[in-house]
C-alpha cells in the first residue's frame, strides 16, 4: 500500500512539473529512425556555450536557475537558457539531445544542461558541471 501511494505521489510530481515521458516517448519514436549524429545536433555550443533546457512551472528548473544566478555562474560561463516546452521548436531539438545521449524515457526531463556532447540532468549534476567548469577556470 505504502509503495503504491509512493509511486502515485512520484507520478502526480511528474505530470505537475509539465512532464510526460509516454508523450515524450511517442515524439521519439515518431521522429526519424535514423541514429541522431552529433553532427546532427548543431547549436550555439561550437563556441563553448552551455545550454540549459528548462519548462516553466517546473521547480527543478527554477532552482537550477536561481543557483546559477546566485552563484553568478552565469557571469564565467556562457549559458544559454532555453525553454523547451513552450516551442515545438525547441522541444524538438531538446529532445534530439536526450536521444543522443540515450537518456531512458523513464529520465527525460528538465532541467537538463547540454554542452554539446553531453547531457546533464537534474539539480546535482547540473550545479556539479557547472561549478566543475568554474573551478577549471579559475585554476588558470
Amino acid at each position: 500500500m505504502k509503495l503504491l501511494f509512493l509511486l502515485s505521489l512520484a507520478c502526480l510530481t511528474i505530470i505537475a512539473a509539465g512532464c510526460d515521458p509516454a508523450a515524450d516517448a511517442d515524439l521519439l519514436r515518431a521522429g526519424d529512425a535514423e541514429k541522431i549524429t552529433k553532427e546532427s545536433l548543431v547549436d550555439e555550443t561550437a563556441d563553448g556555450a552551455l545550454i540549459l533546457y528548462w519548462a516553466e512551472g517546473c521547480s527543478h528548473c527554477v532552482k537550477v536557475k536561481y543557483e546559477i544566478e546566485k552563484a553568478g555562474m552565469n557571469k564565467q560561463l556562457n549559458i544559454i537558457s532555453k525553454e523547451s516546452y513552450g516551442n515545438d521548436e525547441r522541444y524538438r531539438e531538446f529532445f534530439a539531445r536526450v536521444q543522443y545521449c540515450e537518456v531512458p524515457v523513464h529520465q527525460m526531463g528538465v532541467p537538463m544542461l547540454w554542452d554539446g556532447e553531453n547531457c546533464y540532468l537534474g539539480v546535482t549534476d547540473i550545479l556539479d558541471e557547472l561549478n566543475k567548469r568554474i573551478n577549471e577556470i579559475n585554476k588558470k
